[in-house]
C-alpha cells in the first residue's frame, strides 16, 4: 500500500459505503436501479443481490468459447464461491460484500451512469471491471 496514503483500505471501503448508501437511502429511487434479483435457493453466505453480482462478473470473465469452451454459463462458479466463503472468517466475507457492493454500484459511483453492473451487456461490464484494474484512481483498483 502506498505510504502517503491518508486511509487504509478498509477504512476507504467503509467510507465509500456509507457516502454510498448514504446517496442511495437519500436518494431511495436509485436502489430501483439494481432491481430485483432472483431468489436462490440453498445461499451459504451471499444475498440474492450479491449471488447476481458474482455470477455477472464470472459471465463477463469467462465467456462461452473464450479461454474456457464451456465458458460460466456451463459452471455455477458464483455457488461454488459462496460455498468457499462460508467457511472463511467474517472479515473476508464481510470484505467481499462490500467489494460486490462496490461493483454492483461502480457504474452509478464512479461514471455517474444510472446503470448497475448487473444490467450492463456482457462487453459493458468486462471493460467496466478491466477499468477497476487499469484506472488511475488508486482506491478504486
Amino acid at each position: 500500500m502506498d505510504s502517503r496514503s491518508i486511509f487504509s483500505r478498509r477504512r476507504f471501503l467503509g467510507i465509500a459505503l456509507g457516502a454510498g448508501g448514504a446517496v442511495l437511502m437519500g436518494g431511495g429511487a436509485l436502489w430501483w436501479l439494481r432491481g430485483r434479483a432472483p431468489a436462490v435457493a440453498g445461499l451459504r453466505c451471499l444475498s440474492d443481490q450479491q449471488y447476481r453480482t458474482l455470477a455477472q462478473l464470472a459471465l463477463a470473465l469467462f465467456p462461452r468459447d473464450g479461454g474456457f469452451p464451456v465458458g460460466a454459463e456451463g459452471m455455477d462458479l458464483a455457488r461454488d464461491f459462496d460455498a468457499f466463503l462460508a467457511d472463511e472468517p467474517e472479515r473476508n466475507r464481510s470484505d467481499l460484500q462490500k467489494g460486490l457492493f462496490l461493483l454492483e454500484y461502480g457504474p452509478v459511483i464512479f461514471e455517474r451512469r444510472l446503470v448497475t453492473f448487473s444490467h450492463l451487456p456482457a462487453a459493458q461490464r468486462l471493460a467496466h471491471f478491466e477499468r477497476w484494474a487499469e484506472g488511475g484512481l488508486v482506491r478504486r483498483r
